[in-house]
Order: structure tokens, then sequence, then C-alpha cells
């Protein structure tokens, strides 16, 4: 790393450090990282450093929670430090990137890295022995902060005065939130970045769902307001542009009458909207608005049921596919709709469940359990309207179980309903294999390439999915609680190795550091025993 990060204009270089240790140790200081060498270090109001898994006796107030914006908009880079460890506090929490993710006021602080007026990448430390890694734009609209996890909601906000004797963070969090929002919008619309502040205005109330604040006025005003429309001669050569109008970002934005008052005034005689597809292709933001994205795709994903119906009634193409060949079902899928799946497969009885999407070839329910937590509803929705559990859910050769041990939010109520579902148990140990020749091809070219001494981040870990079961996946993803169900209720084989001859215990994440209780239940698995329930 340089000796300076790259600068902000007017804010000093800085970094952002959260850690689930009380102190963070050189031992987990990302690889080429030397801290001395970093101009400056950001710090918490009250803390040396921001501890995301220390218990506060106390919630943050306003004033503290208003600094989030400053400290953001002056940092380069966010590290979390997240190694698997031990709660000090509860020991019967874990610690580590999946409990990370899973915090509210962690959440306002990724989320806050998009809404800054420079991107600020959140990256992820989770092993000395590993490189670390960048969290996904896609997985900020997954975690909204108002869904997260508080201490004083955990506590009953109860800090010594009674139940509900305290003010919960969610007030806390929501003007600031909000304010984050608004302004990012301001700022964009002020740099002429008519597409980019449309987005950012237009998913606020997705963004904000969970949080006590009351949702801006509806109809085609508020609409055109909220965009800040122009004439429509600006917007028809916008619309040229973009390939979208008004009835794209009303979808977005979840306004159910603004796109019945569009079609009222007869503006799909001008312009077929509700078929009309995105042609600019603008996945940095959040990874969602692709190429071929319609406003169909928006309703289904960010928008109630209502403004599904409205635009299917409008003529709207149900099997209109992004650039990445994601449908409607997929996308639901994606961003946890379970009601919207039942009601979309009861509207749609022959829709293809099985259908896969490039470039993996993923199928809707393999994206119900790999992407995002509290996905149960969502699978067993799948599961309900047809899903086979038992088939391979992607190209690459994975299975549900495969599927959940990748997914980083997994907890153990989705291990558990996803392993009892038929036919499933009896895929705990099947390995990946790729399922067409391209992919046998890539895993092939992957583990040569590693032999001759690649140093490609990306091609070293491809090389280790040929013949993985879903336990190594979830010990090299470090998630505690699909190991112990996989271990202890699967009774997976703990000796299997990939093609690269190595086990759930060389991959698994902190290595000799790992928790000790993960440690002594895949050694004791390994000689045919396994851990009994406390």
């Amino acid at each position: 790393m340089p000796d300076t990060l790259p600068g902000r204009p007017g804010a000093r270089n800085a970094i952002r450090l959260h850690t689930t240790h009380e102190s963070v140790s050189p031992h987990y200081t990302p690889s080429g990282l030397d801290l001395k060498r970093v101009r400056s270090l950001t710090l918490s109001p009250s803390h040396p450093l921001s501890l995301s898994h220390s218990l506060d006796l106390t919630p943050f107030d306003y004033r503290r929670t208003c600094t989030v914006p400053g400290y953001i908009e002056r940092s380069s880079i966010i590290i979390a430090l997240v190694p698997p460890c031990k709660h000090s506090d509860r020991e019967d929490e874990v610690c580590d990137q999946s409990s990370w993710r899973g915090r509210g006021w962690c959440r306002v602080e990724f989320l806050g890295s998009s809404l800054v007026r420079s991107k600020v990448s959140v990256m992820i430390v989770e092993d000395s022995a590993r490189k670390p890694t960048f969290i996904l734009p896609t997985d900020s609209l997954l975690l909204p902060p108002g869904l997260g996890a508080y201490t004083c909601c955990a506590r009953d906000h109860d800090f010594g005065g009674g139940a509900g004797s305290v003010a919960c963070d969610k007030v806390s969090v929501a003007p600031v939130m909000s304010q984050m929002i608004d302004a990012k919008v301001d700022y964009l619309f002020s740099k002429g970045k008519i597409f980019d502040a449309r987005v950012f205005a237009g998913i606020k109330p997705w963004i904000m769902r969970g949080l006590p604040i009351e949702r801006s006025a509806y109809g085609l005003p508020a609409a055109r307001a909220l965009f800040r429309w122009r004439d429509d001669a600006t917007e028809a050569a916008e619309a040229s542009r973009c390939g979208v109008g008004l009835l794209f970002w009303a979808s977005l934005n979840d306004n159910v009458e603004a796109v019945l008052e569009l079609a009222k005034v007869g503006r799909y005689d001008q312009f077929n909207e509700s078929s009309d597809a995105m042609r600019v292709h603008r996945p940095d933001l959040f990874g969602f608005f692709l190429r071929g994205t319609t406003a169909l795709h928006m309703a289904v994903t960010f928008g109630s049921w209502p403004v599904v119906e409205a635009l299917l009634g409008l003529g709207a193409a149900p099997k209109a596919v992004t650039l990445t060949g994601w449908d409607p079902l997929m996308l639901m899928c994606l961003v946890n709709r379970p009601r919207h799946i039942t009601l979309w497969c009861e509207r749609f009885p022959g829709w293809d469940i099985a259908r896969r999407a490039t470039p993996v070839g993923l199928n809707a329910l393999a994206i119900a359990i790999v992407f995002g937590p509290n996905k149960v509803a969502a699978v067993k929705a799948m599961v309900d309207a047809g899903a086979d559990p038992s088939r391979c859910t992607a190209n690459t050769g994975t299975t549900v179980l495969h599927n959940v041990a990748a997914n980083r939010d997994a907890d153990e109520e989705l291990v558990r309903y996803v392993l009892g579902l038929p036919g499933v148990r009896g895929l705990v140990n099947m390995r990946q294999q790729g399922r067409t020749v391209a992919w046998k091809v890539k895993y092939l070219a992957a583990r040569m390439l590693v032999k001759l001494g690649t140093k490609k981040a990306i091609i070293k870990n491809a090389s280790e999915w040929p013949r993985a079961t879903p336990l190594i996946f979830a010990a090299r993803n470090g998630n505690a609680a699909v190991i112990k169900v996989l271990v202890d209720e699967g009774l997976a084989d703990v000796s299997l190795r990939n093609a690269r001859g190595r086990t759930a215990i060389d991959v698994l994440v902190g290595g000799n550091d790992a928790l000790e209780e993960i440690r002594v239940r895949l050694r004791l698995r390994k000689r045919g025993y396994y851990l009994l329930p406390t």
C-alpha cells in the first residue's frame, strides 16, 4: 500500500477501522497494510476504534450519530477486521463477518459508504493468511440499517431504568440516513448526474425500511417533484438516451398512484414505457441497474404488489430479462420478497422455475438461498411453488447445501430448513462438479494456472471449487452456524477433500487460530464423533 491513501477533496486522508476484537491484533492486520504508514486514522468520538461488537451500556445519542457522515466522508476506505471469535460478554455468541453484517450500526456505516460524495470501498479481513476482499455493492441494499440488530433492542431498551425507558437507536438513525440520502441526491443533481440522482431519490423508501420515518407524498405531482422532472423535450431526450422514463422511476419509488395516473394521461401512445428497458449499463449503482432492466423489474424488486399488478395491466413484459439473464422471479428471490414470489407463481402457473441465468447458471431457488439474511420464507415460497431442492442449482455444479454454505448471512434456521427438505440430506457430502463443458474447462484451467504459480486471487479461489463439499464451502466462509448444523445434524464427512486435496479443516478461516469450538467439532467428527447439543 502506498505511503498515503488517495485523498478526497477538502478532506484529510484516512481510513475507518472496524473490529470484532477488543483490540486490533497485529496477527490480523491485512497483508501489506502498515497502519503506521497511514497519514491519519479517523476515530469514533468516544472510542479509540469502532468496536463493532463491544457492549455499549448506553445507546448512541443523536449528536454522536450525526458524526457518521463526517468521518465516512473523510475516509478513503473502511476496513472490517472480522476473524471469528467469541463474544466477550455473551458466551454463546460468535463474532464474525456474519455478525458484523447483521449489526445495525455497522450497516449504517456500510451503506453510508455509498451515500457520501465519493465512493468509499469496504474491505473485509478475516484471516492473516488470506487476501482481503471487498463487499459487493449489491449487499448494501440487502442489509438495511432498519432491519439490523441493535444492543438497545436486544436489552428491551432497558439500561437500568426499566423496559422501554431508553429510546431506540433507530430513532437516531432514521433522520441521519434520510439526510444523507437527500444530500447525495442534491449533490448528484448539482453535478448534472441525472440518472444517478434519480436512482438514489427513488430507492430511498427501500433503504429506509425498518426505520421510523414517514413516507413522502404519492401521486404524479409528487413523482415529478421528487425526480425534478423537466420540460417534455428535455425528458424525451433523456428517455431516448437511457431508455426509461417517469414510469420506471415511479415503479422504483413504489408510487402506485403515479403509475396509474401515467396510464390515464396516455403517455404510452408516445412512449411504451411499460416494456421499455434500460439502454445504459450501470452495475456500479448497487448492482441492480443493468442494461435491459425494465419498470417491472424495479417494481418486483423494490415496489409493492399493487405496482406490479398495475404494470402487468399496462402490458409490461413478464418474461423480460436483464443483461445477465435475470427475470422478475429471480430478482424477487434476491431481495427476499416471499409474498411476491407466491403471488407471481400463482399469476403465472406455467412459469419456468428451473430456468438458469448467466453467467454461472444460477436458478431462482439458488438465488433465494445464496444472497442475504432471513431467507427461510423466500426459500419456502420457492419450494411451495414447485422448485426441486434435490437438483443442482447452477452450471457450476452446486446444490442447495452449497448455496447455504456460500451465504455469508446464513443462520442455523436456514440450514436446518434446507437440510430437512426432501432429498437434500443425501446431498450433504455431494461434491461440486461443472455441469457444462464450459465450466469443466474453466475449473481445469484454474487448477493448471495455480500449479503454474498464478497469484490472482480470483483464479486461486475458483480452483478450490471442484470436488468441494458444502462443509468445505462453509469452512472457507468461516460460518460457524452452518458448520455446526452440517456436522452435528447433517453428519457431514470432514475427511473429504476438494480437487486441490484440501479438507474443511485445511481451508477453515483462521487456520490454527480459528474458534476452538469449530476446530474441536471438525476434528471429533473426523474421528467418528460429534458434539452433543448443550
